[in-house]
């Protein structure tokens, strides 16, 4: 699959694989929006500091005993409304 996908872009990957499967429509419309919550992501931490106060800590300790950051709550948005937006 990897080797089918050289010198294309995902939409174009997602689509073709969609087309040959219709039962895969919905996950490629999920791997796209999570792929498109992605880039905002990286678009956010890119921009450090002049984006805000993304590493201040707001919350409690997670399970893995991190603190939580602002930077982890705009994530979680991210990504739960990317996948809300998919089917």
């Amino acid at each position: 699959m990897l080797e089918l996908a050289r010198g294309k872009d995902l939409d174009q990957v997602l689509a073709e694989s969609a087309n040959d499967d219709l039962r895969l429509v919905p996950v490629a419309s999920a791997i796209r929006e999570i792929a498109l919550a992605a880039v905002d992501m990286a678009e956010l931490v890119s921009l450090g500091l002049l984006a805000g106060e993304g590493g201040v800590a707001i919350g409690s300790l997670n399970p893995d005993g991190d603190v939580q950051k602002k930077l982890d709550l705009l994530a979680n948005d991210l990504f739960v409304n990317a996948l809300r937006r998919a089917p």
